[in-house]
């Protein structure tokens, strides 16, 4: 965020910049996780844990694409 940013200090979210650069997107929907309920899926174990792992992954997909596509890593 500090190199998209440009020193700025209005930071852009995730889901925008994965989406500006076509490299993903936070789920959606029913069945999707989501930052304010994470912590209730991840206690709640079992598919409710899952759902939250698979937000945690998608998560570090899109900061991973974001990086390549700022060219950081």
């Amino acid at each position: 965020m500090e190199i998209w940013n440009c020193g700025q200090r209005q930071y852009v979210k995730l889901d925008t910049l994965a989406r500006y650069f076509h490299v993903g997107s936070k789920p959606i929907g029913e069945d999707a996780c989501a930052g304010a309920t994470f912590a209730e899926q991840w206690d709640a174990g079992g598919a409710e844990r899952e759902k939250a792992i698979a937000y945690l992954k998608n998560d570090i997909a899109m900061t991973a694409g974001v990086a390549k596509a700022l060219a950081v890593i």
